[in-house]
């Protein structure tokens, strides 16, 4: 029942999260696309445009939920490798944000809107740092999955499907499908290997999914 309430816990808290980061989206005008060109941006990134935030809520989220309740209870007992990975998480999650906002003009649900609607002020607007919080969460849960496997204590089936999942996401982290299509309100220029890391995003994504599903319930 403890293993239960724990991955439950951890789905609610992600999920709660990530609608808190949709509602400040919705506030600044930036949920979707509709919202964000009625505001007056002819082109951006908005929340529900990030193929990332879907693939966080869709899958992310369950994937961490399942592990967390196959070892939260392990996790608890060790605070000394819990909390400094926590703390280091934070702060990783924070420098990427904000390095990310600073380093790209594309105006997005994460980064504050200058006046003029054209650039983006450097600096993160209410969505970005709950994405902070949300990310922390997420990379402390990852690290710890590492160090657990690194002590021999995760079978190589989970960590392979959590590997294939991960990647990915981070192959989705580029935005290889909204590069893909021709829309006029999208701000990401096309790179030439698009479709390679969007088939690497559904690919990767569905096998993880089944080796770790295959795993707990199979």
């Amino acid at each position: 029942m403890w293993a239960v309430k724990s991955g439950v816990t951890i789905w609610i808290v992600l999920t709660a999260f990530w609608a808190l980061g949709a509602l400040a989206a919705w506030s600044s005008g930036m949920l979707t696309v509709r919202q964000m060109r009625a505001s007056g941006i002819k082109r951006g990134m908005p929340y529900f445009a990030h193929y990332g935030m879907w693939n966080d809520v869709l899958v992310v989220h369950l994937l961490l939920a399942l592990f967390a309740a196959r070892y939260w209870g392990e996790w608890v007992t060790q605070l000394w490798v819990l909390l400094p990975i926590a703390t280091a998480s934070i702060w990783l999650a924070w420098w990427a944000n904000d390095a990310w906002v600073k380093d790209t003009s594309i105006i997005q649900s994460h980064a504050e809107v200058a006046e003029d609607k054209i650039h983006s002020t450097g600096h993160m607007s209410l969505v970005g740092w709950i994405h902070v919080l949300h990310m922390a969460i997420i990379v402390t849960i990852i690290a710890m999955m590492c160090v657990t496997l690194v002590f021999d204590r995760m079978p190589l089936q989970l960590a392979a499907g959590a590997v294939c999942v991960l990647v990915g996401h981070a192959a989705a982290g580029q935005h290889p499908h909204l590069r893909l299509e021709d829309k006029e309100w999208n701000p990401w220029p096309k790179m030439g290997y698009e479709v390679v890391l969007a088939a690497s995003h559904i690919v990767l994504t569905l096998v993880g999914i089944v080796i770790v599903l295959t795993y707990f319930f199979g």
